[in-house]
């Protein structure tokens, strides 16, 4: 089976999955998109660190690297589609008190 390499493009529908969060219009949708793709993407992620095994250190760490990191944007992105992106109350009171 043909891998691509960890990183390469996927085309034109990753770039309007990417920017649907960015418009208000378009954020619950495309936040939920992300998480879909972030989820169903996983098991090939894993299937793809595995295959590589014959490859460079660097390969294999970056194929491997890269699983853990999409549990939290998954949660990122169904955090966005909950809010809105809005920040959580935490942030907020945060910011609001300023440098001590």
């Amino acid at each position: 089976m043909l891998t691509p390499n960890p990183g390469t493009p996927r085309g034109p529908g990753a770039c309007r999955l990417g920017s649907m969060p960015v418009a208000a219009t378009t954020r619950a949708a495309g936040a939920t998109a992300a998480a879909a793709l972030f989820v169903a993407v996983f098991p090939g992620n894993i299937e793809m660190a595995v295959e590589w095994s014959d490859r460079s250190v660097l390969e294999q760490v970056l194929a491997y690297g890269r699983l853990p990191l999409q549990i939290p944007l998954a949660l990122w992105a169904l955090h966005v589609r909950r809010t809105g992106g809005r920040p959580s109350r935490l942030s907020r009171n945060q910011s609001s008190r300023g440098p001590r």
